[in-house]
């Protein structure tokens, strides 16, 4: 096995001491310029990569008390009401925090850099990880948990999104909205993909059928123009299912602009839409984010040690 370089094989070899090390690898301050060059030459021919904990130490603000959160997007506002959660959790019981934008580029490299940072705990929110990403965190001994996404035989906190889609169409069904559209967001999810299997086989189980679906971003501004282009050129729909709240608020605008009587519906159940009379599904953010936190801190405190997963109910809210 390869030996493991470290910044006390780099100072013997230097014949200076660690301290001295440390402050060369960290800018070189109050090291003389000729030990400088000679520590900076040993670690190049070495390939020596400083481990962050490491760092972390000789910069004094390291602590084993500190939970990393990755979110897909940070900009969500139903991501922000799990992180309050989270956040309310973890302050509380004296933890530190580290969040990260997952994004959609470069996943494995952002996972692995995660990974990196030697994190007692890693909470996921809407997304899954690789295997290998998963093997090297078990390696690690770090603990982790899903929340907002359900994985088979992990510990996850999520919603019955397929029975979101279920309720939508039963209140289409049972008002006799037959003339229906759906308008979903082009990132392909697994919520996505359980809200509208609900809701289409739902539909066809009692003879309704989707005429128009439609896929773009999950931006308001995009929803409303989409919403009105829809509306113009299918003025014979009464009903539209969006894939979540955010995107419905662009409906909401539309259907005033035309003055249409069109049935929206949403999904998450967001502040604003309470103000705005946007009937949608709710589901229980802030509980999901407290009750993952809470459940990862008992994980590192080896409290909990069994398998555990949480399916909430959602909840059709008409206004």
């Amino acid at each position: 096995m390869e030996k493991v370089i470290t910044i006390k094989d780099i100072a013997r070899l230097a014949g200076v001491g660690v301290g001295t090390v440390s402050r060369a690898l960290n800018g070189g301050k109050n090291v003389d310029p000729e030990t400088f060059s000679k520590i900076l030459a040993i670690v190049k021919e070495l390939n020596y990569k400083p481990n962050n904990i490491a760092r972390k130490l000789a910069k004094g603000n390291y602590s084993q008390k500190t939970i990393g959160v990755v979110v897909p997007v940070i900009i969500n506002p139903f991501y922000y009401e799990i992180l309050k959660g989270v956040y309310d959790k973890v302050i509380k019981e004296n933890y530190n925090l580290l969040l990260f934008n997952l994004g959609n580029h470069h996943k494995e490299e952002t996972l692995k850099h995660i990974i990196e940072e030697n994190l007692i705990g890693i909470i996921f929110i809407a997304e899954n990880i690789p295997v290998y990403e998963k093997k090297l965190l078990n390696s690690g001994n770090v603990k982790y948990v899903y929340i907002d996404y359900h994985e088979e035989n992990e510990n996850s906190f999520f919603l019955d999104n397929k029975k979101g889609g279920t309720l939508v169409a039963q209140y289409f069904i049972t008002n006799n909205i037959k003339r229906i559209a759906y308008i979903g967001e082009h990132f392909v999810s697994q919520q996505q993909i359980d809200r509208f299997n609900g809701f289409k086989e739902e539909l066809e189980k009692n003879n309704f059928f989707i005429e128009v679906i439609k896929y773009i971003n999950n931006d308001e501004k995009e929803s409303y123009i989409l919403t009105l282009d829809l509306l113009k050129e299918n003025p014979q729909i009464e009903g539209i299912f969006y894939f979540c709240d955010n995107m419905a608020y662009g409906g909401l605008k539309a259907r005033s602009e035309l003055k249409s009587n069109v049935t929206i519906i949403g999904f998450d159940d967001m502040m604003p839409s309470k103000f705005l009379g946007l009937s949608t599904i709710a589901q229980p953010a802030y509980t999901m984010g407290y009750e993952g936190a809470n459940f990862i801190i008992d994980l590192i405190n080896n409290t909990k040690n069994n398998f555990f997963q949480k399916c909430y109910d959602p909840q059709l809210i008409i206004r």
